[in-house]
């Protein structure tokens, strides 16, 4: 006869509390990776043409005076023409990221527009952010090498003003209505298909329907002396024109106000207010008459 046998038991394995400890610290480890990401914001690339006084780690981004990245690396680009600057991007700032957003480099400067940059002796340069109009998002950027002298974010009108030549205008030069600043020149460049030096301004919001079809523009540099048959006559700019140079604008005498104008719109830069005006030629018949 077979004894029976008495039932195995199946041995169960359990995870040895030894083991809690590691794989607790592994899963804190993945979780701190994760939140880390997750708190980063995009990366961009910025090329400048020189990085004066910007270092990887320290310097900072900034609009409007809010601190919204840090530069993280610095390199001379491939070609050796430019300076490749890399920017983390704080967290939920995409939305400035735009196609025509600008970055420059904030420091000390001195020109026409006047000072600017003196907190930067202190606190160091600093890298500015103007966010862009465009609905189009963008990771690479080309950094200006001077700040513009109105941000695209400021409303108003940009126009271009056409002149044989330069005279004394330039970015930061004053223009003015009936004896008021009401914009500025930000930038002159010569067109070498036309041989004529432009100019693009900028006119405050609040201008810029005064700004019309037939409104004619004028050189306000220095001081203008006329002798005439009526006498002597003085006219003369404001200070800042009078350094800097500066420009008028008003309606003809006797016109009465067109259409505004949009962006982009191209005008005549006249040498004074009085300056000649386009003559029309008509068609004319001639007559013969025989007197005694």
């Amino acid at each position: 006869t077979k004894i029976p046998q008495a039932p195995t038991q199946k041995s169960r394995r359990r995870i040895s509390s030894v083991w809690l400890i590691p794989i607790l610290a592994i899963a804190l480890g993945l979780w701190l990776v994760w939140n880390h990401y997750q708190s980063q914001g995009p990366l961009v690339t910025i090329t400048f043409e020189t990085t004066e006084g910007v270092a990887a780690g320290k310097t900072k981004v900034q609009c409007r005076s809010v601190s919204v990245g840090t530069v993280t690396s610095v390199a001379l680009s491939g070609d050796l023409q430019g300076v490749v600057t890399t920017i983390r991007m704080d967290k939920d700032t995409q939305r400035l990221l735009r196609e025509d957003t600008q970055f420059w480099i904030v420091r000390p400067r001195v020109g026409g527009a006047g000072i600017s940059g003196l907190g930067t002796i202190v606190s160091g340069n600093y890298i500015e952010l103007d966010p862009g109009l465009s609905e189009k998002a963008a990771s690479r950027f080309t950094g200006l090498e001077r700040p513009p002298v109105t941000p695209l974010s400021v409303p108003g009108l940009r126009i271009s003003l056409l002149s044989d030549e330069a005279s004394s205008l330039g970015a930061g030069s004053p223009i003015s209505y009936k004896g008021i600043t009401v914009g500025r020149i930000e930038d002159r460049a010569f067109q070498t298909d036309s041989n004529q030096v432009q100019f693009d301004a900028f006119i405050e919001n609040d201008y810029r329907d005064f700004v019309v079809t037939n409104t004619r523009f004028w050189n306000v540099t220095g001081v203008d002396l006329n002798v005439s048959a009526d006498g002597f006559r003085l006219r003369t700019g404001s200070l800042g024109s009078l350094v800097a140079g500066g420009v008028e604008f008003g309606l003809p005498e006797g016109e009465q106000a067109a259409q505004p104008v949009n962006d982009g719109t191209v005008f005549r830069l006249h040498e004074d207010a009085d300056g000649p005006e386009e003559v029309t030629i008509n068609p004319t018949l001639t007559y013969m008459l025989l007197f005694e």
